[in-house]
């Protein structure tokens, strides 16, 4: 599945208007069919993360979101913030994602993958 495809809302999926105290409540009621990818749901944001471009959002707070991007922000590493908006390639094209060697500083990756500092394995390496 493309990530614009699993990201996007749609005006009425199956479970539209579910509330979920947790992600895995939320994943675990897509498992089981009861709420389609793209239904509009609210859920509360777990500890440690914050909702892009959202300042004043806050761990615990209700919000409203989809599956399919509760999906999509449960693959990413830990502290990063919740990408709450539907994602085209370019979007995850433009550096705004760190390496799982590279850590998040307040909303900024410190170093991005690129084709010019992979190495053979795919892992990232100094630009030196």
């Amino acid at each position: 599945m493309g990530c614009y495809y699993t990201t996007s809302p749609l005006t009425s999926d199956k479970g539209d208007g579910m509330i979920f105290a947790t992600f895995e409540e939320a994943m675990l009621a897509y498992s089981l069919g009861v709420v389609g990818t793209h239904a509009n749901i609210q859920v509360r944001l777990p500890a440690g993360r914050l909702i892009k471009g959202e300042p004043r959002s806050s761990p615990g707070q209700r919000f409203a979101t989809t599956i399919g991007r509760v999906l999509f922000n449960t693959m990413l590493p830990d502290g990063m913030p919740y990408y709450n908006a539907s994602l085209r390639s370019s979007d995850l094209a433009g550096g705004d994602f760190p390496t799982a060697t590279s850590g998040w500083d307040g909303g900024r990756p410190s170093t991005c993958w690129t084709p010019s500092t992979a190495s053979a394995s795919g892992r990232a390496r100094s630009a030196a």
